[in-house]
């Protein structure tokens, strides 16, 4: 009876750890290489900065920060002001421009 109910509570503890993991935010998603079109690249960074290089090498190093309802906003290194909606599902990284609504999609190699 005793090992009986040693393995219930085994079995409870197993499933309730199981279902506490923590899920990824997309503050730890977004870090790494991203690559669009085979030769534009944007690398995101912990402490909030990102380097994103095209044929030109036109970017390069900028701020970003997360903002509410799924937006993300660019502080390029000009002092431009960049604000996207963007999601990150199953590997691919969209932007939607929120002027002109152009969307661009990047996925890790």
């Amino acid at each position: 009876m005793k090992k009986k109910a040693l393995g219930i509570i085994l079995m409870i503890i197993v499933l309730t750890l199981c279902g506490c993991q923590a899920k990824e935010s997309d503050e730890e998603k977004i870090l790494g290489k991203w690559y669009k079109d085979d030769r534009d690249q944007i690398e995101f960074f912990e402490d909030g900065t990102c380097d994103a290089t095209d044929l030109t090498n036109a970017y390069g190093m900028s701020k970003y920060s997360f903002l509410d309802d799924n937006r993300i906003k660019f502080e390029l290194y000009l002092g431009n002001i960049k604000v996207y909606q963007y999601s990150l599902e199953d590997g691919v990284l969209t932007f939607k421009f929120e002027t002109d609504g152009v969307v661009t999609e990047w996925s890790r190699y």
